[in-house]
């Protein structure tokens, strides 16, 4: 039988305030990132405003990740019989085969950019005095941005 490990929670090594096992765990837990109390409802409100359209445009990085790989998946079943002038046609086994490959490859880079949206977010934090560095709110704010014009051209597509 193998000795039970002692090691430390990683949030405890991140929070070095958790380990003080004094306070109940209800306590600990109900605010995990102490937030500076000088000025700190604008800038709660201020990232708040700032997490939401970021949160959406990954969001909406999903949803047109999921409908290029279920798309490439099932191009056969869901064309119009106009495969002859589609990409990999003019047989339905090309079209079908090219669609499958370009919505499978979109996967991986879609991750990529939620990962790179995942940094921003928790960036943001910054905006609660947490620190950090000073590019990511401007760089949010142009996601931001670019996430609406994105969204609406794509509404327009459609």
């Amino acid at each position: 039988m193998r000795p039970r490990s002692r090691s430390i929670p990683s949030s405890h090594v991140c929070r070095p305030d958790l380990l003080d096992h004094g306070e109940s765990v209800h306590h600990r837990l109900r605010s995990p990132c102490p937030v500076r109390t000088e000025g700190a409802p604008l800038r709660v409100v201020a990232h708040s405003v700032l997490s939401l359209p970021v949160g959406t445009v990954a969001w909406f990085v999903v949803a047109l990740s999921v409908i290029a790989a279920f798309r490439g998946l099932f191009y056969g079943l869901i064309t119009d019989d106009s495969y002859e002038y589609s990409w990999g046609g003019p047989t339905l086994a090309g079209a079908w085969l090219v669609h499958l490959v370009l919505g499978l490859l979109l996967v991986p880079v879609a991750v990529w950019i939620l990962r790179g949206i995942a940094v921003l977010q928790t960036g943001t934090r910054r905006l609660l005095g947490d620190g950090g560095p000073v590019w990511v709110v401007p760089v949010a704010l142009i996601l931001a941005v670019a996430g609406a014009l994105l969204f609406r051209s794509w509404l327009h597509q459609i």
